[in-house]
């Protein structure tokens, strides 16, 4: 499940399926939507580099221990599975920047 939710987060960003407070939010103009936008990418921006830079300890230790799963049937390499949490946040990060970027855009007077 934990891949799947990494890799979503981006998609749903990019889409616009992310969790936001629509009854308040449709009540601004196109601008403060804007702003509100680009405030929003900018902090999960921060949130997003924040989480890969505090993962790669966890994921390199878990590497250097050659981590696996303590079940008989279970995954033999762990770690791999949690190297898609840097990942996962990296390819978030980079959409929240895409994000920003398009809400600069339409902040920009034509």
């Amino acid at each position: 499940m934990s891949p799947i939710a990494l890799i979503g987060m981006s998609y749903a960003l990019r889409h616009g399926e992310h969790v936001r407070v629509d009854v308040i939010y449709a009540r601004f103009g196109a601008r403060a939507q804007a702003a509100i936008d680009l405030l929003a990418a900018l902090l999960l921006v921060a949130i997003a580099a924040v989480v890969v830079d505090l993962s790669w300890g966890y994921v390199a230790q878990s590497w250097r221990l050659n981590e696996g799963s303590a079940n008989p049937g279970g995954i033999p390499h762990r770690w791999a599975l949690k190297a898609l949490i840097p990942v996962g946040f990296l390819l978030l990060g980079l959409q929240a920047v895409s994000s920003a970027l398009r809400a600069v855009r339409r902040l920009r007077p034509a």
